[in-house]
């Protein structure tokens, strides 16, 4: 017998998760490649990596006790983000460039919204230019 959509995702979220918990929400479509960790929906559309989300929820302990609908909405959430994140990179630089961590790091830190960020991506620096701010940090405690 043909299953609808919804039926096919909770019987895809029923054997991914082990339980028989039926999710209100529209669980993760089925797993097309053990490699990559990805999943895809029937149309071929790349979804949440659920598992991997799934995976570092549990290294926070009791910290984070995430339901299985809220470990699904926290990595549709991350998802969209980096989806995001790469729109505003291409935006600002263009489909022709190849988009790395300068680029990424360039559009956080230009946008305010992301000053979350600033710290986690500073612009790339030569070793030379890094050991001068240093030294001149030390010169500048040595003077206080």
């Amino acid at each position: 017998s043909k299953m609808s959509g919804s039926e096919r995702d909770a019987h895809y979220y029923e054997s991914e998760s082990g339980g028989s918990y039926s999710s209100p929400l529209h669980s993760p479509p089925r797993r097309v490649s053990e490699s990559d960790g990805g999943h895809s929906s029937p149309s071929g559309e790349r979804s949440v990596p659920i598992q991997k989300v799934r995976q570092i929820v549990a290294t926070q302990g009791d910290v984070l006790p995430f339901t299985p609908d809220g470990i699904y909405a926290l990595a549709k959430v991350s998802e969209l983000f980096v989806e995001h994140l790469l729109n505003d990179t291409i935006d600002l630089h263009g489909m022709d460039e190849e988009i790395g961590y300068d680029q990424l790091a360039e559009t956080i830190q230009n946008d305010e919204d992301l000053s979350f960020l600033h710290d986690f991506f500073p612009p790339r620096i030569s070793f030379e230019e890094a050991q001068e701010r240093a030294d001149a940090k030390i010169h500048e405690e040595d003077e206080s």
